[in-house]
């Protein structure tokens, strides 16, 4: 586990995998979203917030197992919750990635249908932007100011509110000179697929 790359997520969200269970019975995917809140005991592990089912508890380094950027934490460890914010875990075994439920692979058609048809609004170099994202997994402005500048995307640093009106893909924090900017998870996947993965980088209408 790379203790120092989640070290620069404290106070984000994060999805466990494998979903916790709930009254013994699997979380439901919306409300599988955690808070890192801080570490605890001198880098013992990390303190957890689920506001929605109001669960917190600690989890220690070594029930954890990977972090995938943006937001998927792999535990080595189940997670069971319970009444009054009861938090447990028991730890498990070492899955294969192959065997590993990713709930970040899921697509949901309609969200595919969403995207096919909000790219096709966006210009080739726009989408070069996106793809650029995509890879990185983040970008500053001053990133893809360059970025747009070399590849000659105009309005560089209007990059995000110019996608974003069209494709509402984006996400970003920090203020207007240090933000830094990234892929809703949730179009992640579908973006992989239809920027990365096919054989067409854009759409049918664009790739005229």
């Amino acid at each position: 586990m790379n203790k120092k790359a989640l070290r620069e997520d404290i106070e984000t969200i994060v999805h466990f995998a494998p979903r916790p269970l709930l009254n013994e019975k699997l979380l439901p995917k919306n409300l599988n979203s955690w808070l890192i809140l801080n570490e605890y005991d001198d880098g013992e592990g990390i303190v957890v917030l689920d506001s929605i089912t109001n669960h917190e508890g600690k989890l220690p380094y070594d029930s954890l197992r990977e972090f995938r950027k943006l937001d998927m934490l792999i535990l080595r460890a189940q997670v069971a919750l319970g009444k009054e914010g009861q938090f447990t875990f028991e730890v498990i075994a070492d899955t294969h990635d192959q065997e590993m439920p990713d709930e970040a692979a899921e697509i949901l058609p309609e969200r595919l249908a969403h995207a096919q048809a909000v790219l096709g609004q966006c210009t080739p170099e726009q989408c070069q932007g996106i793809k650029a994202i995509l890879i990185r997994e983040k970008m500053s402005d001053r990133e893809m100011k360059e970025f747009c500048d070399v590849h000659g995307i105009p309005d560089g640093y209007k990059f995000f509110s110019n996608v974003n009106t069209r494709t509402s893909f984006l996400e970003k924090n920090g203020d207007s000179h240090t933000y830094q900017m990234w892929i809703k998870p949730g179009f992640v996947p579908i973006l992989q697929k239809l920027l990365l993965d096919s054989q067409k980088s854009l759409p049918s209408s664009q790739s005229s």
